[in-house]
């Protein structure tokens, strides 16, 4: 895989291969390193290093996911990936200037170079898939994850809850955290009306039996059934 120019979190690999040694899924693990990788273009265009992330950071992060100006910085990176073909990648979530330019310090690349073959394998491919769907090579057109209105409130959480089980990793490996995965709260989704069946609907199921059963005895034994759970409210 060629180098690219991507913010990644510190260790980062670490808790990718984590993942994959844990035999959590391949689309799991692709969802979680998307969402960091998106996380670390935060920080690096807003120059936050990732040790100095506050609670302040992860509310100005909802708003940022909210208002899809993830979007922007995404293009932004593949605008300068296509410019310099076979940079090498920033490592960490370092503070960048407006405009990337050459003598930007890059860091590390995305792969650890001394890793065994089998995780350099792994990394290599995971973040092809992840930069391919994040539209690094190239913009993808009409797809639900470039809408100018942003994310919506289910996928922000979902993002969220990526960064959490990162800082989780983190404590897990006795590595130092800016803040508890607990302060990375979730924002509030709208409460869902639940959707009950109107009675006319009720009935006509319970009495289904006596018009789509042959057998008049089973139809009546059916028909008792449903009579039975919809009375008692049961539940199987």
């Amino acid at each position: 895989m060629k180098d690219k120019v991507f913010p990644k979190l510190p260790d980062q690999d670490d808790f990718l291969m984590d993942l994959q040694n844990s035999n959590y899924s391949p689309l799991t693990i692709h969802n979680y390193a998307r969402d960091l990788c998106i996380f670390a273009v935060f920080l690096n265009f807003r120059g936050v290093e990732f040790k100095d992330v506050s609670k302040k950071d992860i509310s100005m992060y909802k708003g940022y996911l909210k208002a899809g100006e993830h979007l922007k910085d995404l293009d932004r990176i593949r605008k300068e990936f296509v410019k310099n073909a076979g940079i090498q990648a920033i490592s960490g979530a370092k503070a960048a200037s407006d405009d990337l330019s050459d003598d930007t310090d890059m860091g590390a690349m995305n792969t650890p170079s001394k890793a065994p073959v089998f995780e350099v394998s792994f990394l290599e491919s995971l973040y092809n898939r992840v930069y391919g769907s994040l539209g690094i090579f190239e913009r993808p057109m009409n797809t639900n994850a470039r809408k100018k209105s942003g994310l919506d409130v289910n996928s922000i959480n979902r993002m969220l809850s990526s960064v959490r089980s990162y800082l989780k990793f983190r404590v897990k490996w006795d590595l130092e955290i800016p803040l508890p995965a607990d302060a990375v709260d979730m924002m509030k989704g709208e409460k869902r009306v639940k959707k009950v069946a109107s009675l006319q609907d009720l009935t006509a199921l319970i009495e289904s039996p006596l018009e789509f059963e042959s057998d008049e005895r089973v139809a009546i034994r059916n028909r008792c059934m449903l009579e039975m759970l919809f009375a008692s409210g049961m539940r199987i």
